[in-house]
C-alpha cells in the first residue's frame, strides 16, 4: 500500500460511515446503487448528483428504490457509455453487496446480542447465589466480547471496501471524462451538453431558475481546412475552445457541439447578459491573428458568429437551441464577426421587443 493509500483510506472509511448513516437516517432503500449515490453524495465531487439528492430532501421527498436507481443511473454510471464504466459498474455492485451483507448479518447480530441482554436482565432479576451471578456474568461478557470481534471485523471489511471503492471512483472519473470531454478542445461534448441542457431546464420548470443559451459557429471555417489543410482546422477549433473556456465563468457551461458549432449555457443568467458575453467572445477572438506554431505560418484572424437565447414559458430544449439558431443565422447573414439576440432585427439595429435582463420564469 501506498503512502497515499494510507492517508486515502481513513478518508473514504469516514466517507462510507456517513453514507451508510445517511442511508438509514432517510430510510433508503439498501441496495448497491442506493448506496453508491449516498457515497457520491458524502463525498461531495459530484455536483449536479448533490443538488439533485438536496433538492429533494428540502422537498421532502422519500428516497424510494425507484428514485434511488434513476439518480443513479442519472448521475452516477449510465451516461459514461462506455465498456470501461460498466465493468466499473459491475465490480463496484460486487462490492457493495459483500458491504451490505455484512451491515445485514451485523444487524441481526446486533438484535440477537440485545435479546440475549435482555435475558441476562431477567435472569439476574431477584435472588441469585453467587456462583449463579458468576455464570451469568461469564455469559455476558463471552457474547460482548464476540460482538466486539464482530464490529471489528465489520470496520475492517467496511475499510477494505472503501479503500477498493476509491480505486473504481478514479477510473470512473477517467472513463466519464472520456465519454464527456471532447478530445479535441477539452470543453464538454455534445453528449454532456444534453445532460446539463435537462438538467437546468428540470430545474427551470421546478424552480423557476431561468438561464439563457449561446450558439457560435467558426466563420469560413471550411477555408481554413481547404486552403491550410485539417492539421490546421483542428487547430483553430483548439483555439476557439480555449478562448469560449476562458471567456465564460466557472458556473458556465462551454461544449463543443459539433463539428464547428459551440454551445454555453448560461445559467441564472438573462438575455441581456448573456449578449454581452457573446460579445466579449466574438471581440477576443477577432483581435488575433492566427499563426500555425508549428510552422509559423500566418493564416489570419479567427471570427465567430454567435446567436442568443433565453429560457421562455413553455421552452424545452429543442425550442430553446431553435432561436439561438435562428439568430445565428442572422449573424451570418450579416457578414459574420457578429452578435444577435432574441428580438434583434435582421441588421442588428436593436431588439424588436423588449427584453428583461433577467431570465423568464415558466408560468
Amino acid at each position: 500500500m501506498t503512502d497515499l493509500d494510507r492517508d486515502e483510506l481513513p478518508r473514504t472509511t469516514d466517507i462510507a460511515r456517513k453514507a451508510l448513516a445517511k442511508m438509514i437516517e432517510l430510510e433508503a432503500p439498501f441496495t448497491p446503487e442506493a448506496y453508491h449515490v449516498w457515497f457520491e453524495y458524502v463525498r461531495g465531487r459530484n455536483r449536479e448528483l448533490v443538488a439533485e439528492v438536496d433538492w429533494r430532501i428540502a422537498s421532502g421527498q422519500r428516497f424510494t428504490k425507484e428514485i434511488t436507481e434513476g439518480i443513479c443511473k442519472r448521475f452516477c454510471l449510465e451516461d459514461a457509455g462506455l465498456d470501461a464504466a460498466r465493468d466499473i459498474r459491475k465490480e463496484l455492485e460486487s462490492i457493495l453487496e459483500t458491504v451490505l451483507d455484512e451491515v445485514t448479518s451485523a444487524s441481526a447480530a446486533t438484535l440477537d446480542y440485545r435479546e440475549k441482554l435482555d435475558h441476562y436482565r431477567e435472569e439476574l432479576t431477584g435472588p441469585k447465589d453467587l456462583s449463579e451471578v458468576q455464570r451469568l456474568l461469564s455469559g455476558m461478557v463471552q457474547d460482548t466480547d464476540g460482538m466486539a470481534q464482530l464490529n471489528v471485523g465489520l470496520q475492517e471489511k467496511l475499510a477494505e471496501a472503501s479503500g477498493r471503492t476509491q480505486q473504481l471512483a478514479k477510473k470512473l472519473e477517467r472513463a466519464e471524462k472520456e465519454a464527456l470531454v471532447d478530445p479535441l478542445t477539452e470543453l464538454y461534448n455534445r453528449r454532456a451538453f444534453d445532460r446539463e441542457a435537462e438538467r437546468l431546464f428540470r430545474r427551470y420548470k421546478e424552480e423557476g431558475v431561468g438561464f439563457s443559451l449561446v450558439v457560435s459557429d467558426i466563420d469560413n471555417f471550411k477555408k481554413f481546412n481547404d486552403e491550410f489543410g485539417h492539421l490546421v482546422g483542428d487547430d483553430v477549433l483548439r483555439i476557439v475552445g480555449q478562448m469560449l473556456k476562458h471567456s465564460v465563468k466557472k458556473t458556465d457551461f462551454a461544449s463543443r457541439y459539433g463539428g464547428e458549432e459551440f454551445f454555453v449555457l448560461l445559467p441564472e443568467t438573462g438575455l441581456d447578459t448573456a449578449r454581452a458575453v457573446a460579445e466579449r467572445i466574438r471581440a477576443r477572438l477577432a483581435e488575433k491573428e492566427f499563426i500555425v506554431a508549428r510552422t509559423g505560418e500566418r493564416v489570419g484572424r479567427i471570427t465567430v458568429s454567435l446567436g442568443v437565447s433565453a429560457t421562455r414559458p413553455g421552452d424545452t430544449v429543442e425550442s430553446l437551441i431553435e432561436r439561438a439558431d435562428k439568430c445565428l443565422f442572422l449573424a451570418k447573414q450579416s457578414g459574420g464577426n457578429a452578435v444577435r439576440s432574441e428580438g434583434e432585427n435582421a441588421a442588428g439595429a436593436g431588439p424588436e421587443r423588449s427584453d428583461s435582463a433577467q431570465p423568464a420564469k415558466p408560468s
